[in-house]
């Protein structure tokens, strides 16, 4: 990338035209990124989107059963592009499908209710998940004034 950043680096200095540079930006980096992408990335976009149908609530024998890999080949393959395991990245799917119930429905809701519906076998499993990623259980999350000054999820 290096080589052919150098050159593409002295063509840019030379244009004036914000558009223009920024059409041979999109160009190069587009050219870029379509030679990286292999058949990986697609397998990796496809687990994705599996676990995002599922809501989250996926078990390592279902991802065996979608892809034909065992379980550790799946999350070293999984970590390599994404950085966390596919339990990591459910366990997020997860937490951010019950933050949406919780958006939608009123305030008064049963958590309980709410917490079967994401997937959590039972509400103290959502609270430690919550706490765990949160630093809040559910209920002070859903106290909080300002929720983007919340520390969420951190990887």
């Amino acid at each position: 990338m290096k080589d052919a950043l150098q050159p593409f680096h002295e063509k840019l200095f030379y244009k004036t035209d914000p558009l223009v540079i920024m059409h041979d930006l999109n160009l190069f980096f587009t050219k870029f990124l379509s030679e990286k992408i292999d058949t990986e990335y697609q397998f990796i976009a496809a687990v994705q989107q599996y676990i995002l149908q599922n809501r989250g609530t996926v078990l390592s024998k279902d991802l065996e059963k979608f892809t034909g890999y065992s379980e550790r080949h799946l999350e070293r393959k999984f970590e390599s592009y994404m950085g966390i395991s596919p339990k990591t990245y459910s366990n997020i799917i997860r937490l951010h499908y019950f933050l949406s119930l919780m958006k939608q429905e009123n305030k008064g809701q049963n958590m309980t209710l709410l917490s079967y519906h994401a997937g959590y076998s039972d509400q103290s499993h959502l609270i430690r998940e919550f706490r765990k990623n949160v630093g809040l259980t559910p209920r002070q999350y859903a106290n909080t004034e300002n929720k983007m000054a919340v520390n969420f999820i951190e990887l």
